[in-house]
């Protein structure tokens, strides 16, 4: 079984860096319980899909190291996940922000585990990936469209989607896995 684990919002909390980001640059102000659905801070704001790109660059590229794990113990259940499946981690980023996440992966202790980058606006659920952990709920529809277990990582803007297995925490995912004889 081959599992590809989304990062931005499931590995890594980047709410909190955009949060600062347009605080700073639009002195606007939310909490992570005010996004809504996925584009919500794009429609809210009126950003342009080329500062939306932007905005991740410079959050990537320049405030990786603020950018703190979703869980405690990330590398360790990480690890896990690798053991009981071949792992990588599957990301959409334009080609500025990689240096960033590979940076981000080391940080936290993930260096084994491989980085593959997905342009803006390509779906994943094509790729040869049995299990997809993501926080997108177009993602998990597209997924389990496609036949594929998908394990929603719970977020406040993907609360309307019905489909895949919503999971709190990665921990989740694991025993779910060992409970099947993964």
């Amino acid at each position: 079984m081959r599992i590809a684990v989304d990062m931005d919002s499931v590995l890594a909390e980047t709410t909190e860096a955009m949060i600062v980001w347009m605080k700073e640059k639009h002195n606007e102000v939310f909490k992570k319980e005010d996004i809504t659905d996925w584009d919500w801070v794009q429609h809210r704001y009126d950003l342009s899909t080329p500062e939306t790109v932007r905005m991740f660059a410079e959050i990537w590229g320049d405030r990786w190291e603020s950018v703190p794990p979703t869980e405690s113990n990330i590398e360790k259940k990480v690890e896990r996940l690798a053991e009981l499946s071949e792992l990588t981690v599957v990301s959409s980023a334009s080609p500025d922000q990689a240096n960033g996440k590979l940076k981000w992966l080391y940080k936290y202790g993930l260096k084994q585990v491989p980085l593959l980058i997905v342009p803006y606006g390509k779906t994943k659920e094509k790729l040869p990936y049995h299990i997809f952990i993501d926080d997108r709920d177009d993602t998990i529809e597209k997924v389990v469209e496609a036949g594929k277990i998908g394990f929603l990582y719970d977020q406040p803007w993907n609360q309307k989607c019905k489909v895949g297995m919503r999971v709190k925490s990665l921990s989740s995912v694991i025993s779910f896995l060992e409970g099947k004889g993964v």
